[in-house]
């Protein structure tokens, strides 16, 4: 039982299992992404001066034999979007990743805003990269992935002052 933050006027908070959980989960995930996204922002700003055909030529011969062909073509267009816009959208999403963990940490402590400035990161972050770097960036997986987040979120919100 979590004792350290009381609301006005009743009694001691107490952390609900729900909230415990998905605080955990998320603090996770959120270190593992700073971390991917810290190293691609740099291998991003690497390749900003890199010839793209040197690029495309890095992607063929790393992945030739592991790819099918309408794989690899996939991967070279993420490769050139990454050349141009990489810094930006791993900027975005390293951006995100270090709001959501504020919310996390803030709904860990008790903190209804934590629950807001969560939401808004995901929310933010998910339709950033397609409104600025590219359409073809938005997952119709990864957004229903957030707002379930969210709505676990918002579930255990009355717990939150």
């Amino acid at each position: 039982m979590d004792m350290s933050n009381d609301a006005p006027g009743s009694g001691p908070w107490q952390r609900p299992a729900l909230l415990r959980w998905l605080c955990i989960s998320s603090g996770i995930n959120q270190l593992v992404c700073v971390i991917c996204y810290f190293t691609l922002l740099l291998v991003a700003s690497s390749l900003r001066g890199t010839d793209v055909n040197e690029v495309e030529g890095l992607v063929r011969g790393l992945y030739a034999g592991w790819v099918q062909p309408d794989q690899m073509d996939r991967l070279i267009s993420m490769a050139k979007l990454l050349h141009a816009q990489g810094v930006l959208l791993m900027g975005i999403l390293l951006a995100r990743t270090i709001v959501r963990a504020v919310g996390t940490w803030r709904m860990w402590n008790g903190h209804l805003d934590g629950l807001h400035i969560y939401i808004s990161a995901q929310l933010i972050g998910v339709l950033a990269p397609m409104w600025l770097v590219d359409r073809s960036l938005f997952d119709l997986f990864g957004f229903i992935m957030v707002l379930n987040w969210c709505y676990l979120y918002w579930s255990v919100r009355r717990s939150l002052h």
